[in-house]
């Protein structure tokens, strides 16, 4: 477990902000130590999770990308963020570039989040941390969750009553799984 001290060592020395590590201390918090013990160079082990853009500044070139990331957020190698016309103002690749915007301005390590939508069936929770590697390239780790829609919550919560009523002997408390009222429930699938 990470001591709190520790915590606000890490923020004090990139001046992060200290909420956001003590909220994120798995996957962004551990890519960031090892950044540290490695030198503040790219760091091993986080490929799945991870890609490494090149020329953060100009036209932010996707060099290498985890196959989970690439199928989500239909993101590839070598396409370039900052010159993508097609990529809509409010997706996971605009949010990119303007994390390595930040990391080039700073020559620091910025954390970012961002809420994407994701194609009607939800939205996407995504939080990393962008971190600067030699040779003018930009190392971004991350994690993201998938939550379901209102209406795709509601659309699960009729299928699941009507399962569960169908049941022969099922509890009558157990028509409505899903009561409204309740926030929309995780996807089953986490990626960090």
């Amino acid at each position: 477990m990470t001591s709190r001290s520790s915590i606000e060592m890490l923020a004090s020395k990139f001046d992060l902000p200290t909420g956001l590590l003590r909220a994120e201390q798995r996957l962004a918090e551990r890519a960031l130590r090892c950044w540290l013990d490695a030198g503040e160079t790219e760091i091993p082990g986080f490929e799945a999770q991870g890609l490494v853009i090149v020329d953060p500044a100009g036209r932010a070139e996707i060099s290498r990308i985890g196959g989970d990331i690439m199928r989500t957020f239909r993101l590839a190698p070598g396409q370039m963020l900052a010159l993508d016309p097609t990529l809509p103002p409010h997706s996971l690749g605009a949010e990119l570039c303007a994390a390595c915007d930040l990391v080039v301005l700073g020559a620091r390590p910025v954390p970012f989040e961002a809420s994407l939508t994701a194609g009607g069936r939800g939205h996407i929770l995504a939080r990393g941390i962008a971190l600067p590697i030699p040779d003018d390239r930009v190392q971004i780790v991350m994690s993201w969750r998938e939550v379901l829609s209102r209406s795709a919550a509601a659309r699960l919560r009729r299928e699941l009553g009507r399962a569960l009523e169908s049941r022969p002997g099922a509890a009558p408390d157990a028509v409505d799984p899903l009561p409204i009222g309740r926030q929309a429930p995780m996807l089953p699938r986490a990626h960090e």
